[in-house]
């Protein structure tokens, strides 16, 4: 688990987030692109050219929700 700031994204550099999984930076923006379309990572934040992500409420199944029921 990397650090986050107040909204939930990861400050860590795509570089290095690469490393760490052993892929190239280029393979990993190709990746976090599909994870987003695919609803899993959203944009929390972008300044100038650097987008900042967080896990979406689907990965963390926040977006579950319970039906309520009349006591009876």
């Amino acid at each position: 688990m990397h650090p986050t700031d107040r909204a939930g994204a990861v400050v860590e550099t795509g570089a290095n987030l690469a490393k760490a999984v052993g892929m190239s930076p280029t393979e990993l923006s190709r990746t976090r692109r599909r994870v987003v379309e695919a609803g899993w990572l959203e944009e929390s934040e972008r300044l100038a050219h650097i987008s900042y992500c967080r896990l979406s409420a689907k990965s963390t199944r926040e977006d579950i929700v319970v039906p309520l029921r009349r006591a009876t």
